[in-house]
C-alpha cells in the first residue's frame, strides 16, 4: 500500500501499515509524480512487502472473528 495524508487518522493507519511491512506513508497533503513514482516501483519492486501482505492473508485465514466475539462476550458476561 501506498499511503499519505496528515488528517484524521491518516497518520495512525499510515504508521501502522510501515511498521507491520505492509506499505509506504508518506505525511503531504499533495503528491508529487516523482513521489507516487518512486513509492509504487519500492512496493512493487521490494519482495517484502509481498511477502508479509501473504503472511497476514494466511493468518487471517485461521481467525473467526464470530468465535472470537463470541469468546470475549462469554468472558465479560462471567466476570459480572
Amino acid at each position: 500500500m501506498v499511503l499519505s495524508g496528515e488528517g484524521q487518522d491518516k497518520p495512525q493507519t499510515g504508521g501502522l501499515a510501515e511498521y507491520i511491512g505492509v506499505g509506504r506513508y508518506h505525511r503531504v497533503s499533495r503528491w508529487t509524480s516523482e513521489l507516487v513514482l518512486e513509492s509504487v516501483e519500492e512496493i512493487l519492486s521490494n519482495s517484502t512487502y509481498k511477502l508479509k501482505a501473504q503472511q497476514i492473508s494466511e493468518r487471517y485465514k485461521t481467525y473467526d472473528p464470530h468465535c472470537r466475539i463470541d469468546e470475549i462476550v462469554r468472558q465479560l458476561t462471567k466476570a459480572n
